[in-house]
């Protein structure tokens, strides 16, 4: 096999490390660049035998995610969330197919997971991530949510096959919703440093577009109440976002 590193960010993730690590196990170089957490994240990499690197806080991981790749041996670098999971079919693509790839970068299908069951519907799927990554070759934005500026070729494995990362995405609504309330900020600082403005009338036209989207074109429909949480709440964070937006514009 073409040797991998796997970089792995992390925050006080010992609840989801040790599940992420077993996935892991195909790579001699996994390097945990771990911000500082105040919990057993550290000691459980150090343990599963992993380089431990201490980066910076970030509020968001893109910033950070440079500075783990840096640190790997290896010019393939494979970069995983704690709460994330290798599928066995990813890594038998990468025993066959690695070596003669061409491409700088790979983009991998992403299987999200919500109390054990995979979200098909409203947008959860195919989800697909720039991951699998020539380290020399690729950088990340310092916007959230970015995937990386790729020098090079990309190559897309196919959605509905099994090489795939399972992510587990959320396990209760509370814990979404303070997601989502975390992530809208931080998009609608970046949005207020562009210049960026919205009105009555853009506040209402995409929070109802981002429902009826993940709701009808998005397949939100097929899945009962399911579906219309979904839709729900992809919505709220439309919401949430720009009504942000509007509220750093106005006057104190």
């Amino acid at each position: 096999m073409t040797p991998v590193s796997v970089v792995i960010n992390t925050l006080n993730e010992e609840a989801h490390l040790p599940g992420c690590l077993e996935s892991l196990r195909f790579s001699d170089d996994i390097v945990v660049a771990d911000m500082h957490s105040e919990d057993r994240t550290a000691a459980i990499a150090s343990a599963f035998g992993c380089r431990v690197v201490m980066c910076p806080r970030a509020e968001y991981v893109e910033p950070a995610r440079n500075f783990a790749l840096a640190q790997a041996r290896h010019a393939w670098a494979l970069v995983v969330d704690a709460d994330e999971r290798v599928s066995p079919g990813l890594m038998a693509w990468m025993v066959i197919h690695l070596e003669s790839a061409s491409a700088a970068a790979i983009r991998i299908p992403r299987r999200n997971l919500y109390r054990g069951q995979w979200l098909t519907c409203c947008g959860w799927y195919p989800d697909a991530q720039l991951r699998l990554l020539r380290r020399e070759r690729v950088r990340y934005s310092e916007r959230i949510h970015r995937a990386p500026d790729v020098d090079g070729g990309i190559l897309d494995l196919p959605a509905g096959g099994e090489a795939y990362l399972s992510h587990l995405v959320f396990d209760t609504w509370e814990s979404r919703i303070a997601k989502d309330n975390k992530y809208s900020t931080l998009s609608a600082q970046a949005l207020a440093r562009e210049g960026r403005r919205i009105g009555a009338a853009g506040l209402l036209g995409r929070t109802a577009g981002a429902f009826f989207n993940a709701y009808l074109l998005q397949g939100g429909f097929r899945k009962g109440t399911l579906g219309v949480a979904l839709a729900w709440e992809r919505a709220f964070a439309t919401y949430l976002k720009y009504a942000k937006l509007w509220e750093s514009r106005q006057q104190p």
